[in-house]
């Protein structure tokens, strides 16, 4: 439950300030592991904002697409960002290359979170009717886009199934169909290749070798 679930998180944010503070037994320099469990900190909290803002959207009508943008840049995009931030920093690179990384990080992540709500919207099933859909009413970037492009009739109806208190089997496919009519998926897909494009972008521009390149080319 709920209670469970936040004692949980507490819990597993501690094990992460006690991993990083581990770094000085590897010879890490006192100063460089300050910084990393500063960042960690720092994240949490972004992560934090960015997971306010996803809540809150459920209870607005009205939520732009860089509305979305900042909500998963700081929701996804910092805990991807400081995890490649933290293994710059503890191979001994400077601040300027840390700094680098954490882009790179944070690019994937939002990709990472587009990707997701894609899943989420349109299911195995391709129907919508998936168990996060049935939870809550995300605002997610395909709606969004439905929601700014569709004709009025559908923008209408749309807004009246987000107004219902529980989304029934029928809603759910009606929701996909709409999001089809204007492209939304390909345009999400998109915007999520964009930032892969970025990521890769700084990625080459650090002056690593393909071999070092090879686990986040992997991962984009």
């Amino acid at each position: 439950g709920p209670a469970q679930a936040i004692n949980a998180g507490d819990g597993l944010h501690a094990l992460g300030r006690a991993a990083i503070m581990k770094l000085s037994q590897r010879g890490i320099p006192a100063d460089r592991v300050l910084d990393a469990v500063a960042m960690l900190d720092r994240t949490c909290l972004t992560l934090c904002e960015g997971q306010y803002m996803d809540l809150s959207f459920q209870d607005q009508l009205v939520v732009t697409q860089q509305d979305y943008f900042t909500m998963i840049e700081r929701k996804s995009g910092s805990l991807s960002g400081c995890a490649a931030a933290l293994g710059a920093l503890a191979a001994g690179a400077d601040h300027l290359v840390a700094d680098q990384f954490q882009q790179l990080g944070t690019w994937l992540g939002m990709a990472w979170q587009i990707n997701q709500d894609i899943g989420d919207l349109w299911g195995v099933r391709r129907d919508g009717f998936t168990p996060s859909n049935l939870l809550n009413k995300k605002k997610s970037l395909p709606l969004i886009y439905a929601l700014e492009n569709a004709s009025t009739a559908d923008k209408r109806e749309l807004t009246n199934i987000y107004m219902k208190r529980v989304l029934e089997t029928e809603d759910a496919a009606r929701v996909v169909t709409i999001v089809d009519s204007v492209a939304a998926r390909q345009h999400a897909e998109g915007r999520a290749l964009d930032l892969v494009e970025q990521a890769l972008l700084e990625l080459t521009n650090l002056g690593l070798s393909q071999e070092q390149q090879q686990g986040f080319r992997q991962m984009a």
